[in-house]
């Protein structure tokens, strides 16, 4: 009987000492003076609780270990609450940002993104007011005319209104115009400065053109931004340029003959391109 009780009782002693032997988050506050606890909890603990509490609100989907990328405990609000935020994949192409928050009465809330890359570079304070805001790709358009790889992707913003991250790009045109705008122009002329004068442009740099021409709609300074160059790309022979054509007049918007001639193009070049693969 003694050695029974011995035992239980140093279980309950190593359980006390590291949490991730307990795989319980939820039973401590999460807050900066249990940060050091919080860290002790491993990722089977993190796997644990979050397929306690599903990975979408409503679903009690399980996740794996193999879909735990990283994982990390951020003071999103920088008031020395802690949330527990975890990048993983729930699909051969999908990459999720998922946030638990835990309110002053224990109870855990969530919110869930896609488009997400390393944790490093999806949190990020980006205008130095203390608070952690959101970076997130999403598709350009339909992100998907015909099955056109590579697609076209953007990188929005969000940030922390109340207890909720929602959209928030335009407030942070500092972070387009100082850091990604002059990266893609960076790329652009990389790339076309290995190209022969005046040769079309190919799928990578049309891509990096609908990403700047999308960031240059949505903070409002050139709303038709990418109108001309779409027009071009229609006059092109590859098939997945002139798909991009059909992606930005739609996402522009209003430009619906445009659209149906590029359709209609985007047909007749991928017809060419099945022909010359079986005369091959």
């Amino acid at each position: 009987m003694k050695t029974i009780i011995l035992a239980v009782a140093i279980a309950l002693t190593i359980a006390h000492a590291h949490p991730s032997f307990a795989n319980d988050i939820s039973s401590i506050p999460w807050t900066a003076s249990n940060l050091e606890a919080l860290l002790t909890f491993n990722k089977t603990a993190v796997l644990q609780f979050i397929n306690q509490h599903g990975r979408s609100e409503g679903t009690p989907a399980a996740m794996k270990e193999s879909e735990v990328w990283e994982f990390e405990w951020v003071d999103l609000a920088g008031d020395g609450k802690y949330a527990l935020a975890l990048i993983g994949s729930s699909g051969p192409c999908c990459v999720d940002l998922l946030l638990y928050r835990q309110a002053e009465s224990g109870k855990v809330t969530f919110q869930a993104f896609d488009g997400a890359g390393k944790l490093s570079n999806t949190i990020k304070d980006l205008n130095g007011d203390g608070q952690k805001e959101l970076i997130l790709y999403s598709y350009i358009g339909s992100g998907n005319y015909q099955g056109i790889t590579p697609q076209g992707m953007w990188p929005q913003v969000y940030r922390l209104k109340g207890t909720k991250y929602v959209e928030a790009s335009r407030d942070f045109l500092g972070f387009y115009h100082d850091v990604i705008l002059p990266q893609l122009a960076r790329k652009i002329d990389e790339l076309q400065r290995k190209q022969p004068p005046d040769s079309p442009d190919n799928e990578n740099i049309a891509v990096l053109k609908m990403e700047r021409d999308k960031i240059l709609r949505v903070i409002e300074r050139q709303p038709t931004a990418g109108l001309e160059q779409a027009r071009a790309w229609m006059n092109s022979s590859d098939p997945q340029v002139i798909g991009y054509a059909v992606v930005v007049f739609g996402d522009i918007g209003g430009h619906d003959d445009d659209a149906r001639e590029a359709e209609a193009a985007f047909k007749v070049a991928q017809a060419r391109e099945r022909a010359a693969r079986q005369g091959s």
